[in-house]
């Protein structure tokens, strides 16, 4: 064995520094460092329009444009509505709606209140989270007839 002077203290430390660089983010001891994405395509949402009312509260569907795994719909004092059922954009759009500047991708869901405001976030499920694009990310709001 070859002793070296001061390699007991070196090796700890060097030790540290790549656990340290693996451990994620401060608070998130255990968990391994991820990448985040360059660019993220941005979600807006496209029916019903943000900021519209008189929206039939069997609306079915909320259609995105953009990158998108789950909608919530969330009313005031009240709890989340939320689907990550796809199904097909419907043709036309209905109205009042947004063009879309991405793909899009409509989601289902039940009969809502009557008279009530809705804000509708999304989440990615493709993104890691904590990382730009995951969400949860509020999109806009909308009132139910």
């Amino acid at each position: 064995m070859i002793a070296v002077p001061g390699l007991r203290v070196v090796l700890p430390l060097a030790a540290a520094a790549v656990l340290a660089a693996c451990s994620g983010p401060a608070g998130s001891a255990g968990t391994s460092a991820v990448a985040c994405p360059q660019v993220i395509a941005a979600t807006d949402l496209v029916y019903p329009a943000s900021g519209s009312s008189g929206i039939p509260d069997a609306i079915g569907q909320v259609v995105v444009s953009g990158p998108a795994s789950t909608v919530a719909l969330t009313p005031s004092g009240g709890a989340a509505v939320t689907s990550s059922t796809q199904v097909a954009v419907p043709t036309p759009l209905p109205s009042p709606n947004t063009q879309p500047v991405n793909w899009q991708t409509a989601f289902a869901f039940p009969t809502l209140a009557a008279g009530t405001t809705y804000t509708v976030s999304i989440t990615n499920a493709d993104v890691a989270p904590g990382c730009p694009g995951a969400g949860p990310t509020d999109l806009g709001t909308f009132t139910t007839k």
